[in-house]
């Protein structure tokens, strides 16, 4: 439209309310510099009769000011600035090439559904942070609680176990530090009281997903990640009760004649974590190829 047309068009809609607000022609915008376009983009309004090349030199001046950028547009020549706008919007009755190159689509090409999605898009964020820290806050707190009972209650059986496989050979683990032996003892109870805490975790994680599934899929997923936690925890146990003490004789051994072997406490316990846990993980190989 002319300039005027689109100017009395604006001040219908209330896109122009005082003396202060600008309308240009593509003309007026093309013989202006970035930096003066810069200085005047908080006051324009309208640009009227303007080019593909106009809307996506708008777009890219606004994000050089560290704005966001949302663009609405139902034609082929929308579709550069449509894809270079932080959100593009595209008429549902527009060609197929501006909806393929917008973020989203205006299936009623009513401008009052866009702000209804950001309404309803800002409420389920707000739901799911909101439901995350509770999750959260009860799984820290069930973590904690098995912590403290076992650091307090049962940490001396706990340290007692990890140490069993070297022990066990006559080995004896050094502290090289002040805090490796306190260390040990916290970890070992960290990780045992992730362990206790973890149906507490897997129920909250549930309830946080099992809404987005069908009846169908829930038993699918309810079934595939109770094997999956069963084959972890049977490589775990496998290779502690079976493996790790294998690794443990060939690496004491190793040193014969080359060096006096003298383990440190925080060493043995990361030995320990690192061999174990890659069981648990290979023994789900099954569950992941049966997926693919």
């Amino acid at each position: 439209d002319k300039k005027e047309t689109a100017a009395a068009i604006a001040r219908d809609a209330k896109l122009i309310e005082s003396e202060d607000d600008l309308a240009l022609t593509s003309e007026d915008l093309a013989a202006l510099s970035d930096d003066e376009l810069k200085k005047l983009l908080p006051r324009l309004r309208v640009v009227a009769r303007a080019l593909p090349t106009d809307k996506s030199r708008l777009v890219r001046v606004s994000q050089e000011l560290n704005l966001v950028v949302g663009m609405t547009g139902d034609g082929v020549n929308d579709a550069p600035a449509l894809k270079k706008a932080d959100v593009g919007f595209a008429m549902g009755s527009g060609t197929e090439v501006s909806k393929e190159a917008a973020a989203i689509t205006i299936l009623d090409d009513n401008f009052n559904s866009v702000v209804k999605t950001v309404l309803y898009g800002r409420t389920i964020y707000n739901n799911i942070r909101k439901f995350i820290v509770f999750q959260l806050t009860i799984n820290i707190s069930a973590v904690l609680i098995a912590f403290m009972v076992l650091f307090y209650l049962f940490c001396t059986p706990l340290v007692d176990f990890v140490l069993e496989p070297v022990r066990s050979r006559g080995i004896e683990v050094i502290s090289t530090a002040v805090s490796e032996a306190l260390m040990l003892k916290f970890k070992s109870c960290l990780v045992a009281a992730v362990v206790i805490g973890m149906p507490v975790i897997v129920q909250q994680i549930w309830s946080f997903v099992s809404p987005a599934l069908y009846a169908n899929e829930k038993k699918l997923f309810a079934g595939l990640f109770f094997v999956m936690l069963l084959l972890f925890i049977t490589g775990v146990v496998f290779c502690y009760v079976y493996v790790f003490p294998l690794a443990v004789d060939l690496f004491w051994e190793a040193s014969d004649g080359v060096a006096t072997a003298m383990w440190s406490v925080k060493e043995y316990f990361n030995f320990v974590l690192s061999f174990v846990l890659p069981f648990g993980v290979m023994f789900e190989l099954p569950v992941v190829i049966y997926m693919l």
